[in-house]
């Protein structure tokens, strides 16, 4: 091939950096003949490269884009040379006028501080004393002195309240020395132990420690005597603190009849992985006892419920400043009062989303259920969301990874939403009188409660696919704060229509139900008010009732609540054991047990809310969700009954006696 159509030249090798027309995720090719006028080193204009045809074409030009880590514009592929006027009108749409160059550092400060004097001459001064990372030296010394001003706040907190009173640790000065600790701890451990000697602790520490126990533990001999010695202790245990309350031995008969039905009915027998439906009755278990035996746990749920309680009762100032006295005073109107206090604690839940604050707890507990339980991650983290979320919105944390998902896995998922319920209607049962120390305790030990059964109900026959690192949480997508509180505000507007609509749509048609049945009795002779459906439910679900430690005489009306939560809903349920507790219907005990077992969204009516939401986030998984609906459904109603049995265990006398007085005194348990 001659040399005649070409002419040689030097051209400059092709520096992408120093182009002028380089911009936001492009870079327009700039030809050869153009390129010398935007070096910067002149050396670089007299290296002899190969030479160029008339039609812009040079050899290694196709090198040269492919390996440009840049997108490549079709006049580049095709060999047109573009102009310079070419090359800025055809520049992508999303960049505007203005955006062209390396960066927006070089734009002008017209900021309030431009009116001083050698202004820019001041501000480079200080960038160049405070280096490249000016914004993190910034941030370090507020930081130091917020914690100087706190701690001069915390010294002069504690010069002036040095009195204990008999609230101390959860009114007075004592709650705040917890809180203070709390951070404290959480700094020293996340800024400086993590940071610093986590690597160090994890490879010489921890490692060696978990590959010892995990060796250990391997060993059927260890596992058998392991499990017979917590046995033994727990039978040690019940039979002598309940010795003079043997009522309470009573919830045991429950608990195993409970696990019966689910082996008889399980899905894979001869598949079920013991140790974890052990290790999760023994997780609810302890559980069990750190909150309802234990001072300091007690305490702890007493400090919680009232602090919760005292923090939702601010939704009266919002609602009464709306609605007047339909929601603040002696006649309130049930929507106007009730339905508020979900409004407000979405806008609080939607807050600590933004910040990162949820995810991080339920990833921990997600953590913490995986490892103790042995479930896999999806299961262990949906889990523990669903001790804060409800049943549609817990999944949302997984829902990348439905699709990898076995069906045992997917069971397990809906059985955690069956068998709890969300923050915000949790927070309206306590508008409805019930103790939020017991609602709080029935969430957190329903939580293992539900894996434990599910693997029961449905054994994992297959082998997941994921692990708590797999599971990304970021934070929300808002641009700040108060975007964030208007989305938590507005999303849920359709919960509380839906709560409405169903309450009415499901009153209504109890109502309409029994005047038939009971126009059906009259009509052979049965007595008028006697044949409701409420009756019905009472009289099948009064052995569940007497099994789980309720007294015999008290059983047909813990039934019927059992029954409306079933066929209703638990909000239908708790209205009427409101009801019954004001007029002194049921004793403390039945109280309890009864608010345990009634804390869980396992109703017909969530069967189709379910298959709905996680049906919307897997498509190509509503047929596996649909299979395992029902089996769900009943796995967490027995996970609710479990958490009653167990509460009814380990509750005594003098406990309910003691909630009595505090109650009518006024106290928040």
């Amino acid at each position: 091939m001659g040399t005649s159509s070409r002419s040689w030249r030097t051209y400059p090798r092709p520096p992408l950096q120093h182009s002028r027309f380089r911009y936001r995720g492009h870079v327009k090719f700039i030809p050869p003949r153009y390129m010398s006028s935007f070096l910067e080193d002149d050396e670089d204009k007299e290296k002899p490269c190969a030479p160029e045809s008339d039609d812009g074409y040079f050899p290694g030009k196709e090198n040269w884009v492919k390996a440009s880590k840049y997108p490549v514009p079709s006049d580049v592929e095709s060999g047109v040379v573009m102009d310079e006027d070419e090359v800025i009108k055809q520049r992508p749409d999303d960049v505007e006028q203005g955006e062209v160059g390396d960066s927006d550092d070089d734009e002008e400060d017209y900021g309030i501080l431009t009116y001083i004097p050698n202004y820019q001459k001041y501000k480079k001064s200080v960038l160049d004393v405070m280096g490249k990372d000016g914004g993190r030296t910034w941030r370090l010394a507020l930081s130091v002195l917020l914690l100087v001003l706190y701690f001069i706040y915390f010294i002069a907190v504690l010069i002036t309240n040095q009195e204990k009173t008999e609230n101390y640790w959860c009114d007075g000065a004592g709650f705040l020395i917890i809180i203070t600790l709390f951070v404290a701890i959480g700094l020293v451990y996340f800024q400086i132990i993590k940071r610093y000697f986590g690597r160090r602790l994890y490879k010489q520490v921890i490692k060696p420690v978990s590959n010892f126990c995990s060796s250990f533990w391997e060993k059927l001999v260890i596992r058998i005597i392991v499990y017979a010695v917590i046995v033994l202790a727990i039978i040690i245990f019940l039979s002598v603190d309940a010795s003079h309350e043997p009522e309470r031995l009573r919830s045991i008969s429950g608990l195993l009849l409970l696990i019966l039905f689910g082996f008889v009915f399980s899905k894979a027998p001869r598949k079920i992985n013991w140790s974890q439906v052990l290790w999760g009755m023994g997780l609810q278990f302890a559980l069990g006892i750190i909150i309802l035996r234990w001072d300091v746990g007690k305490g702890i749920f007493k400090c919680a419920g009232s602090k919760i309680s005292t923090f939702l009762a601010f939704t009266d100032d919002g609602s009464g400043f709306v609605f007047g006295y339909l929601a603040v005073g002696e006649k309130t109107v049930f929507a106007f009062q009730v339905l508020c206090v979900i409004m407000f604690f979405g806008f609080v839940v939607q807050i600590l989303y933004y910040l990162g604050a949820m995810q991080w707890i339920v990833l921990k507990l997600g953590w913490l259920l995986q490892s103790t339980i042995g479930t896999t991650a999806c299961e262990s983290v949906n889990a523990a969301a669903n001790i804060f979320l409800g049943q549609t919105e817990a999944p949302l944390i997984i829902k990348p990874y439905f699709s990898m998902m076995t069906k045992s896995e997917l069971h397990a998922v809906m059985t955690g939403g069956f068998a709890t319920i969300a923050g915000s209607v949790l927070a309206a049962y306590i508008t409805f009188q019930i103790d939020a120390a017991h609602l709080l305790s029935a969430s957190v030990m329903s939580a293992p409660a539900a894996l434990a059964y599910a693997k029961l109900f449905y054994p994992e026959t297959g082998k997941s696919r994921t692990s708590v690192k797999d599971i990304q949480v970021t934070k929300g997508t808002e641009s700040n704060l108060l975007h964030a509180a208007v989305n938590g505000v507005t999303s849920t507007i359709p919960l509380v229509a839906s709560i409405a609509a169903n309450l009415v749509a499901f009153v209504a048609f109890v109502a309409f139900f029994n005047a038939v049945f009971n126009w059906s009795c009259i009509l052979v002779g049965a007595e008028d008010g006697m044949c409701t459906l409420e009756n019905v439910m009472g009289y099948v679900f009064m052995p569940l009732a007497y099994t789980m430690g309720v007294p015999w005489e008290e059983c047909e009306k813990v039934g019927e609540l059992i029954g409306t939560k079933t066929i209703v809903n638990e909000f239908v349920a708790y209205l009427n054991l409101a009801a019954m507790k004001k007029e002194n219907l049921l004793s403390e005990r039945a109280q309890v047990i009864a608010t345990y077992a009634l804390c869980g969204f396992s109703n017909i009516a969530s069967i189709g809310i379910n298959l709905g939401s996680l049906g919307a986030m897997a498509p190509d998984r509503r047929g596996d969700l649909a299979a395992v609906a029902v089996r769900a459904m009943i796995a967490g109603s027995a996970a609710c009954f479990m958490t009653a049995c167990t509460a009814g265990m380990l509750i005594s006398g003098g406990d309910v006696a003691l909630q009595a007085v505090n109650a009518v005194n006024g106290t928040v348990i």
